[in-house]
């Protein structure tokens, strides 16, 4: 094996399983604040992009908490536009 893969792979097993306690709930909480799943797993604390989306391939509770989130996240966005439009005058 080479260092280069070693390294790695030391890399990866320090991020942590989107099934250990917490992490779930906080990717979700991230995506309902708006962020993507892509951006949320940049963050070394986070776990791998890949991951997540595998276990909610393969695992019904990741993939109906991370659904849940979407549809959170996407009813802010529309509270947002909402209220850009509200506040929009004519010389906007």
């Amino acid at each position: 094996m080479s260092k280069r893969r070693s390294q790695n792979d030391a890399a990866a097993e320090q991020r942590p399983s989107i099934f250990d306690p917490g992490i779930l709930e906080a990717v979700c909480d991230r995506i309902m604040a708006g962020e993507s799943v892509k951006a949320i797993c940049r963050d070394p604390a986070m776990p791998d992009e890949t991951e997540v989306y595998r276990a909610a391939a393969k695992s019904d509770e990741v993939r109906s908490s991370i659904a849940h989130a979407r549809e959170v996240q996407q009813d802010a966005i529309v509270d947002q536009i909402v209220g850009m439009a509200d506040a929009a005058t004519v010389e906007d």
